[in-house]
Order: structure tokens, then C-alpha cells, then sequence
């Protein structure tokens, strides 16, 4: 009994201390908002809406870990579903789904899948829990990455910033 309470006292400690570690991220343009991991910095990218990394790698092309979002207009007919399940046939060809499921954070119901791609460009592989939500009239994709190896040391606080998405009408 005297293990369980100590386990149990390590983890409220542990998510005590990343949540108090989060920096709050704000696009009120593309109305949403997320935690990031406090040491992460942002940057502005050509195809994504936002681009994370850790603040030691800000200067990088393509730095691991990352997390990036998207928000677009969402199509007329299409639903949280028929979106994810859209881009799960799109890019099917590089990416290899290792689980599919449906989470609520709040008001926040997203659709995760995390997989594994391979980027032919560049022959590299990746690691990534990859979220879906739907706004009023967007939709947004929030992709956190990371390289094969490093992914599992990542996923919590993927999880985490997942977590915290929410959107605004």
C-alpha cells in the first residue's frame, strides 16, 4: 500500500510540475490555444500555422523533437472523421498508423493517431502523435514529432500540450 501512495505521489508530482512548466501559446486569429513546453520557442513557417522546438534548436531547418499545427477552413460535408480518415488514405503511402483513437480534453474532442512516416525526400523516419480537431469552421492538425529513438522520452509531453488545445469560437 505504502508503494502505491509513494507511485501515486511521484506522478501528481511529475504532471504538477510540467503543467507548471508550460508556457501558454495563443492564436487568436486562427482561434485556438495550447501549452508548450516552457524551455520551446515558436517560429512562423511557410506551409503550417506554428512551428515548436526547443529554444536551443530555434535556428534549425528541420529540428527534432517539434511540434507543428495547422488550422485551414474546414471543408464543406466534412467532419472530424471524414478529415482524419481523408488524410489517413492522402498520406497512406508514408505513413504507417500504430494507434487510432478518439480523446476529450475538456470541450476539446480530438482524434489521435500516432505513426510512424517516412519522409522520401529527405529518407528519413519519424515518429509522430498527430491530433485532429474541428473548430466552428476549422480545422486543426496538431503534429508533435520526433525521430524514432527519441519518441517515447517525448510522448508525455506531446500528450501534454495535446492535452491543453482549445478552441474558440
Amino acid at each position: 500500500m505504502l508503494k502505491i501512495k509513494v507511485l501515486f505521489f511521484a506522478v501528481a508530482l511529475s504532471l504538477a510540475t510540467a503543467s507548471a512548466q508550460a508556457t501558454p501559446y495563443t492564436d487568436k486569429a486562427n482561434n485556438y490555444a495550447l501549452e508548450l513546453p516552457a524551455d520551446w520557442q515558436t517560429k512562423t513557417d511557410p506551409i503550417v500555422t506554428m512551428v515548436a522546438v526547443p529554444g536551443d534548436l530555434i535556428k534549425e531547418v528541420n529540428a527534432f523533437p517539434n511540434i507543428k499545427v495547422v488550422a485551414r477552413a474546414m471543408p464543406v460535408g466534412y467532419t472530424l472523421d471524414s478529415l482524419c480518415d481523408a488524410s489517413v488514405k492522402q498520406w497512406g503511402p508514408i505513413w504507417k498508423v500504430l494507434s487510432d483513437k478518439h480523446v476529450t480534453t475538456g470541450k476539446t474532442v480530438t482524434r489521435r493517431l500516432e505513426l510512424e512516416q517516412t519522409i522520401p525526400i529527405a529518407n528519413q523516419k519519424t515518429r509522430v502523435l498527430k491530433a485532429f480537431a474541428v473548430g466552428s469552421d476549422k480545422y486543426y492538425i496538431v503534429s508533435c514529432s520526433d525521430k524514432p529513438e527519441n519518441f517515447e522520452k517525448s510522448k508525455a509531453s506531446f500528450e501534454a500540450v495535446i492535452d491543453s488545445l482549445k478552441l474558440s469560437q
